[in-house]
């Protein structure tokens, strides 16, 4: 019994002599008491992914030492996100492989006694998700296409469009949202179209940069009509600087009259494109004479349109050497 007193005397005494120390300690604070600023981060800074996040503390009257007892010596506790401490032994400190997100770091003073000054400080930033990078497979760019539908598909890197966000697709004036990576857009009317696709997150926001890519939806003639480029051949080698050019058509199409703006069914004529030519050649019948053929390689283009120049959407090309003849044998 007296054994159990001792030791519970012993206790009280060692608790009232602590107790004793710390209250001293902290009164020895009270004399000039440390101020504390974080000066970065900075309260809502955003940081890209991956990137190191610098610490900067702006601390007056403290020194750093954990190993003295003297007044305003000491350490900083830095807590992360309430869970993982880190000693801090001076003023500058850099984090590392944050994942992305809202963050917050609270900073305390203590001394090299472990006792708290009772002075802390907190800060919240976000660490902002990788970016996604998309690209559309398919169409290519300057895809030409004679169907009426069109079949989309993309890869998207850093972004999970079944869970973290969704893709937004433009065509001309078409807007669909999806969390696929393929898609096809149908009832197509001829004409020029630009896609573009951009990825987003599930708030709404820009998950990456937006892709683009243009190509043509061309019609289909009418039933029957069509034409062959009768001569030259593909490949073939002509001789001088001059071509007769000699067009087949079907039988079901006839010239309409030189600026005639009134379409009558499978009516019109044809434009020609030699080489790199911009403006057209009219020709309202089956032959005609072609000069300023060069040397080598050379182009032709012939388009079957309506009186109007409307497409018929009938279009040949075909390639042919030039010999140009520049002496008499």
């Amino acid at each position: 019994m007296r054994n159990q007193i001792l030791v519970l005397f012993l206790a009280l005494v060692i608790l009232v002599s602590c107790k004793s120390n710390v209250n001293d300690i902290k009164q020895q604070f009270e004399s000039t008491v440390p101020t504390l600023q974080i000066l970065s981060p900075i309260e809502n800074q955003a940081f890209d992914a991956e990137a190191p996040i610098n610490v900067d503390l702006l601390i007056a009257d403290f020194s750093f030492d954990e190993n003295s007892t003297d007044q305003n010596k000491g350490f900083v506790k830095l807590t992360l996100d309430g869970k993982e401490t880190t000693i801090l032994n001076q003023k500058t400190h850099t984090l590392k492989n944050l994942t992305p997100g809202t963050h917050t770091i609270l900073f305390e003073l203590f001394h090299s006694t472990n006792v708290s000054y009772d002075i802390n400080k907190g800060v919240a930033f976000k660490v902002k998700p990788r970016e996604a990078v998309l690209n559309i497979i398919s169409p290519k760019n300057s895809f030409v296409t004679n169907k009426t539908s069109v079949d989309v598909k993309l890869s998207v890197e850093n972004l999970d469009v079944n869970k973290e966000g969704y893709i937004l697709l433009t065509l001309n004036n078409q807007v669909q949202t999806i969390n696929v990576l393929e898609y096809k857009f149908t009832d197509l009317k001829p004409a020029d179209y630009v896609l573009k696709a951009e990825p987003y997150r599930n708030d709404k926001s820009s998950a990456g940069p937006e892709k683009s890519i243009s190509f043509k939806v061309e019609g289909t003639p009418p039933e029957g009509l069509g034409f062959e480029i009768w001569w030259p051949r593909e490949d073939s080698n002509i001789k001088g600087d001059i071509l007769a050019l000699s067009i087949k058509m079907s039988n079901n199409f006839r010239f309409g009259k030189p600026n005639e703006n009134n379409n009558n069914p499978n009516e019109g004529h044809f434009h020609v494109y030699l080489n790199d030519a911009q403006k057209p050649i009219e020709l309202y019948d089956a032959t005609i004479t072609l000069s300023n053929i060069i040397s080598g390689k050379n182009k032709i283009t012939v388009e079957m349109v309506q009186n109007d120049h409307t497409a018929y959407y009938a279009k040949k090309t075909i390639t042919f050497n030039g010999q140009v003849v520049t002496g008499k044998n």
